[in-house]
């Protein structure tokens, strides 16, 4: 996939790539450089983590037995990955 930069140097995301990767307007993305490649990468505001891990927090003061195990799973190791990313 090609795309032009414009003359302040942007350029845009395809809607398809924004949708799998979960990147809303206004996300926050790392940009690096490694050898000739520009990496962009999602990263998260501190206060999605805490979203996320108070949820969970949530659901085991108040009701572990009705939560969904595999979902808190699932929200705990996002939790971490973003976490893992940002470092």
């Amino acid at each position: 996939m090609h795309r032009k930069i414009d003359d302040l140097g942007r350029v845009v995301i395809p809607k398809e790539m924004r949708k799998k990767l979960e990147i809303a307007d206004g996300d926050l993305l790392e940009i690096s450089m490694s050898g000739n490649k520009i990496i962009m990468r999602k990263t998260c505001a501190g206060d999605d983590i805490k979203k996320m891990l108070e949820s969970v927090i949530h659901g085991i003061e108040n009701d572990v037995n009705g939560r969904d195990v595999n979902e808190m799973r699932e929200m705990l190791e996002k939790a971490l990955e973003l976490v893992n990313n940002k470092a």
